[in-house]
């Protein structure tokens, strides 16, 4: 149950996880008509929609679906089927990926270095690059965007680039079973020696570097397994 209501100040609940989570598992939702709460809870399908601040409303849905368990367990299960067809990562990861695309279209594509060796960095961090040949035949990739730097600093070289968001690296990752196949392959003979966070992590890293115009495979040198 979820009374959302709009404040003094105009603020309010606007598409409330806990809902999202309520439905995934199984659980017939009571809410009200605020903001986007209406675009998640289908009203008499999935859960119960009052008017926010309607007491007595809310008070009669509680206890009618306190006593109907065969009704709490219908919408229950619509829930999840509703979860799952509007807010599973594979549908939201591709809807948010094809408005970046809408906006970026007609816009001059970057062209990505051709290198065969990659220099991949959790953090920017200038000292590890001191020895580094800093060349054409290197690109230097850092997984955050680089910090501001005080002027006294030398500048990050001209060629560095940084990966982009995770939603990006999702979305790619959905779009590419037989590579990400492959990759899972890989995880299967490392077993224990990678944990399976880390090791999904740079998967996706591994793939997006993969892509594009740079994609001769590339030798990634690391502090960090790749």
């Amino acid at each position: 149950m979820l009374p959302s209501i709009v404040d003094r100040k105009g603020a309010c609940d606007i598409l409330p996880t806990v809902i999202t989570e309520a439905m995934a598992c199984r659980l017939p939702v009571i809410s009200t008509q605020v903001t986007g709460i209406p675009e998640m809870v289908a009203d008499c399908e999935t859960g119960v929609l009052v008017s926010p601040g309607d007491d007595t409303a809310l008070a009669d849905a509680i206890q009618n679906l306190g006593r109907d368990s065969a009704k709490r367990a219908q919408l229950g299960a619509a829930g999840r089927q509703r979860a799952e067809g509007l807010f599973s990562l594979s549908i939201t990861a591709r809807q948010l990926a094809d408005r970046f695309e809408k906006v970026l279209y007609g816009a001059p594509t970057v062209k990505r270095l051709k290198a065969p060796v990659a220099y991949l960095m959790n953090e920017w961090d200038l000292d590890a690059l001191r020895d580094v040949p800093l060349d054409d035949t290197l690109r230097i990739i850092c997984a955050a965007p680089v910090p501001r730097l005080h002027p006294d600093t030398a500048p990050p070289p001209a060629n560095l680039e940084t990966l982009p968001d995770a939603c990006v690296l999702e979305s790619l990752w959905l779009r590419r079973p037989e590579k990400r196949r492959l990759l899972e392959l890989c995880r299967d003979q490392l077993g224990s020696a990678v944990s399976g966070e880390e090791f999904y992590l740079q998967a996706r890293r591994a793939l997006w570097l993969s892509e594009g115009p740079a994609s001769p495979r590339c030798e990634a040198h690391s502090r960090f397994p790749v």
